[in-house]
């Protein structure tokens, strides 16, 4: 038999069932060390509750390598190092969500041990954007496709992100971008 409507046995099964929907929540937010191991792995797979962390270091990865002045120009070596960069840093987020849950003071052992390598892989790559030749005709091209697509600038105007953008590099030709 069901208690009735706000007697106390009410009241008791309904925080009851809020308390474990909370748990089952927080369960499925905590980051567990397994977690942290598949995500050093190279192709594993990634939990839905951090693929928000993979997509952020994806993009940070776009973002390093286009400011080193683009695919075309950055070096095997300085590829892997741009990509362990950003592999430590999506390890210092996920780091950081578990410490935030647990305040587990080994945890922040470990943070600064990451930060200060993280920092060490930033400071041999450079700190320096560097600026990339980009011809007339590949930029047409480029802002033929944007405006074909429906993407580029407010009211027609340029974006920085658009002018130094992967697919508008063609080394050795056209003139230099400036840096912003």
């Amino acid at each position: 038999m069901r208690a009735r409507y706000r007697s106390p046995e009410w009241r008791a099964n309904v925080a009851r069932g809020l308390r474990r929907r909370y748990e089952v929540l927080r369960r499925a937010a905590r980051i567990t060390p397994s977690d942290l191991v598949a995500l050093a792995r190279v192709g594993s797979p990634v939990r839905a509750e951090l693929r928000p962390l993979v997509d952020a270091a994806a993009s940070e990865l776009e973002e390093l390598v286009a400011a080193l002045g683009g695919q075309d120009h950055v070096s095997p070596q300085r590829l892997l190092l741009a990509q362990d960069v950003v592999r430590l840093g999506l390890l210092v987020r996920a780091l950081m969500q578990r410490f935030a849950q647990s305040g587990d003071a080994d945890l922040a052992s470990r943070l600064g041990t990451l930060l200060s390598t993280r920092r060490a892989g930033i400071v041999a790559l450079g700190l320096e954007r560097h600026a990339r030749e980009v011809s007339l005709k590949d930029y047409v091209a480029q802002r033929e496709r944007e405006t074909r697509d429906g993407a580029g600038g407010a009211n027609g105007s340029v974006t920085e992100a658009e002018v130094v953008s992967p697919a508008a590099a063609m080394p050795g030709e056209g003139e230099e971008v400036p840096d912003a």
